[in-house]
């Protein structure tokens, strides 16, 4: 997990202070004896937490998915996957699909940058006139419409993402 926090006052000590005394993060099974929190910080240290816009974004997402339980993501979304792969086989497109898919992550890339970055939806706004967005527009992070009558909105919960998401790398 990668945490920012605010600086108060020009300076970091109290936003580290609440992340180290106040943030525990352990698995459910050991909450009657939770480890200590282990955090590492990396100033100095580069690494690119942007996630690749061409083939190697469904590379990516191979590798996040294939340690996960079968039931995520659910069946709907596993049945719109499986046209490109599917979890129980190793991600190995042909040359023809590969193309596709590299098309695919360019149009997907330019279509989340729109999305992202050039809002029409006025509640994506925090203030009239400014250019200063909403991160959860809609007031939370299931992004539902007049509390899901209006479905789901699509294009804030891709804004999220594309925007607030990095890339995940193991800590070495």
């Amino acid at each position: 997990m990668i945490l920012r926090g605010l600086l108060v006052d020009g300076r970091p000590e109290a936003p580290t202070a609440l992340f180290r005394d106040g943030l525990r993060i352990y698995p459910l099974s050991v909450a009657a004896h939770p480890p200590e929190m282990e955090f590492n910080s990396v100033p100095g240290r580069s690494f690119k937490t942007i996630h690749a816009n061409d083939f190697d974004f469904y590379e990516e997402l191979a590798e996040v998915i294939a340690p996960e339980p079968v039931d995520f993501p659910d069946a709907e979304l596993r049945g719109l996957a499986a046209s490109i792969g599917r979890k129980d086989r190793q991600f190995a497109p042909d040359p023809r699909m590969r193309a596709i898919l590299d098309d695919a992550a360019a149009v997907g890339n330019a279509t989340a940058r729109a999305i992202g970055f050039h809002r029409r939806d006025p509640e994506a706004y925090l203030y009239e006139g400014s250019a200063w967005k909403a991160a959860f527009i809609g007031g939370d992070y299931q992004w539902l419409v007049d509390g899901g009558i209006g479905g789901r909105n699509l294009d804030a919960r891709s804004k999220f993402f594309y925007l607030a998401n990095v890339k995940p790398r193991p800590w070495r």
